[in-house]
């Protein structure tokens, strides 16, 4: 199968470079620069995988000699939900840690798991935001047996991997607000980066994924143009490509959402597109059998 939509859609440059083991051994140093001795071989990667994982999918995670678990979320947009995200992250990714494990949480041995740090990295404009974000403050009460608490990173001033990762972020918001091509803002974007000294590896090495990625920025429309083009192929591979066409083309010519929509309710099912996609879809075929 294709890689997910749902995946193709949360791509960003923040998931593409930091998922490669060497950027999450920089972001690593960055934010424990007391660890002198840790390697590119002691990281592994453990990001959700939304197939494997029934469409729950983070930014990132990894392992740091199987003694340390970091989690890992990028804002543009506030949102303090990020806190429960990150407590179904770990839950997933702790599951995903102890199956294949000679382990058994109704034994009667202590089962450790790795210590887990969540983080946030939060490139909008919100200045009000605390440097600790905590379950309990914000959403439970100061006796709740439950916690869990993230460190959120704003900082752009200093000159480790995520502040370069924040001032790339604050040039992206800059110039998606700026008249012009498309393509010639992102190639702006690379070029004064490189120029400045922000992000110089990665940026050269990804030149063409990055401006790829830049499209769905900059062009909303881009967005759903891969999704088509996904689903098509996803469709194809199920053997769905026929019957889909043919059900939303025979629901639709009667006047009726019921085809249409029991296919899309099938595809929202398997986790292949969202539900306000789906809705959008149906709406605009709809509006235009009317026409």
């Amino acid at each position: 199968m294709t890689k997910s939509i749902k995946r193709t859609v949360k791509d960003s440059v923040f998931t593409k470079m930091f998922n490669e083991p060497k950027y999450s051994l920089d972001l690593y140093k960055a934010l424990h620069p007391e660890d002198k001795t840790v390697t590119e071989s002691d990281i592994k990667t453990t990001t959700l995988d939304p197939i494997i994982t029934d469409g729950i999918y983070n930014d990132l995670s990894f392992l740091v000699r199987d003694k340390l678990i970091i989690l890992v979320e990028a804002q543009s947009t506030w949102s303090v939900n990020i806190l429960w995200r990150h407590f179904f992250y770990l839950a997933e990714t702790y599951k995903s840690f102890i199956a294949g494990r000679e382990k058994s949480l109704h034994g009667v041995r202590k089962v450790y798991f790795p210590v887990p740090e969540m983080y946030v990295i939060y490139t909008g404009t919100k200045s009000d935001i605390s440097d600790i974000i905590s379950l309990k403050e914000e959403f439970l009460t100061p006796n709740s047996s439950l916690e869990l608490t993230a460190k959120v990173i704003t900082n752009p001033k200093k000159y480790d991997i995520i502040s370069q990762y924040i001032r790339f972020a604050h040039k992206v918001d800059y110039y998606k607000t700026q008249p012009g091509d498309k393509r010639a803002k992102a190639l702006k974007i690379l070029d004064e980066c490189i120029a400045e000294g922000i992000l110089v590896e990665f940026l050269t090495e990804h030149r063409a994924e990055v401006l790829e990625i830049m499209n769905f920025l900059f062009d909303p429309d881009y967005i759903y143009k891969a999704y088509e083009k996904e689903l098509a192929e996803i469709a194809e591979e199920k053997g769905m490509a026929r019957g889909m066409a043919k059900g939303m083309a025979q629901g639709l010519a009667q006047g009726k959402k019921e085809g249409a929509q029991d296919i899309l309710n099938t595809l929202i099912a398997k986790g292949a597109i969202t539900k306000e996609l789906a809705d959008q879809v149906l709406a605009e075929e709809t509006a235009t059998e009317k026409k």
